[in-house]
């Protein structure tokens, strides 16, 4: 113990003394700290002062005359002992630091970020302040939305649920990227905007060379072009024409079909409760429910087939106390399969056919608005339900097949 004391003497120590070229308009002197670490010294003003005639150099203290003079040496106790707390912390952490990293603690400054999540959270709260103001919510969500995948993946590949920023490189931006693609069931387009988002949290990283090569410069971000799949009128009858089936497989046909009559995702039919379907006055039932995905509300107006699922598997006769196990997506997706080939449908079924369904099938091939399709799907802009629109030629065959004779 009396050797590391003497170490801490011999390389760190503070004392006081009262900078007598300065003085303020009543006379006094402030009282600076002085750091030395390593042979390096730095001044810190304490905001405290005295009269150059009661202040005591050989002992670092005022002159005790009165209750001020002793508050202020009381206070000179404290910032030394905080001083020595901070060296005490940085020494612990085994990392070299300098002397103006010392300074910088005992100030009470916040060190740079170290961890992914660190800037993560310092963008979030940045931009928390403008949400609603010059920015859109839809935005915000969206970062919110990468820190919550962030965690995820760290946790699934790493264990734990922060990373060094400064060891994300190529492989680590193209194995997120594929844990965005694979687990998160995330298309092309989505991972290209959430890897623009995490690129735009890291400039600051990249710029002052913490992250000394930067790993965009290898990656391309390119958009598809949306080619949104869905079933007809024809084949949603066949599929809920079929009998005789497994109650496993029966439960995907119906959690299928139940996508395809409310455009709620696989995510958001597992959250689903009966606390997210309202009655109103009149009558009428709708979902009121917030997006997995992006956080963003939607309202669908529950159909009464829809309904009648619900029903299907509620332990009373209200539907909205239904009960079911909804299993992990590949394996729901697996099951889906094999109802298609039993409903003689010859196409690849998977749970988010069911959405696109509703979008274009149920609603926007029967005059539904753009809007009103876009509330109901919880999208941030209508820039994402017109992708549906794009698809929906049957409908544009059918109305202009009316005035076909008449220009013929």
């Amino acid at each position: 113990m009396r050797r590391n004391n003497l170490m801490e003497s011999a390389e760190f120590s503070i004392h006081f003394h009262l900078r007598r070229t300065f003085a303020y308009e009543n006379g006094e002197h402030p009282i600076v700290m002085r750091v030395n670490y390593h042979k390096t010294r730095k001044d810190i003003v304490t905001g405290l002062s005295c009269h150059a005639d009661y202040w005591i150099s050989e002992k670092n203290m005022v002159d005790p005359v009165n209750d001020e003079a002793i508050a202020i040496n009381e206070e000179l106790v404290l910032i030394r002992e905080k001083s020595k707390e901070r060296y005490r912390e940085l020494k612990e952490s085994k990392k070299p630091f300098s002397v103006n990293e010392l300074i910088d603690c005992i100030k009470g400054k916040e060190p740079a970020p170290q961890s992914v999540m660190e800037y993560m959270d310092i963008k979030i709260k940045e931009l928390e302040e403008s949400v609603d103001i010059d920015m859109q919510g839809t935005t915000f969500y969206k970062y919110k939305r990468v820190k919550r995948y962030l965690e995820e993946f760290l946790m699934s590949s790493r264990n734990f649920k922060n990373y060094p920023v400064s060891g994300i490189d190529v492989d680590f931006i193209n194995k997120f990227s594929n844990f965005l693609r694979k687990e998160k069931q995330n298309g092309q387009n989505s991972v290209t905007s959430l890897l623009s988002v995490l690129r735009t949290v890291l400039k600051i990283a990249i710029e002052s060379g913490v992250i000394q090569k930067n790993p965009f410069d290898s990656i391309h971000f390119k958009r598809k072009p949306v080619n949104r799949e869905y079933l007809s009128i024809e084949e949603l009858e066949q599929m809920e024409k079929v009998s005789d089936l497994k109650p496993d497989l029966e439960l995907a046909r119906d959690l299928f079909l139940f996508a395809c009559y409310t455009g709620l995702a696989y995510s958001d039919i597992k959250e689903l409760k009966k606390g997210h379907i309202n009655i109103d006055q009149d009558g009428s039932k709708f979902i009121h429910k917030a997006r997995y995905k992006t956080e963003i509300m939607s309202l669908i107006p529950l159909l009464p087939t829809a309904e009648k699922i619900l029903l299907k598997y509620s332990i009373d006769a209200d539907f909205r106390n239904f009960r079911w196990k909804v299993p992990y997506n590949s394996k729901l997706n697996g099951k889906l399969k094999e109802v298609a080939l039993l409903a003689n449908i010859d196409r690849k079924i998977f749970m988010h056919l069911g959405r696109h369904t509703f979008a274009t099938t149920i609603t926007l091939s029967n005059g539904i608005s753009l809007e009103t399709v876009s509330k109901m799907l919880g999208h941030s802009t209508i820039k994402h339900t017109q992708e549906y629109a794009k698809i929906t030629g049957s409908k544009v065959k059918k109305e202009m097949s009316t005035i076909m004779g008449m220009y013929s």
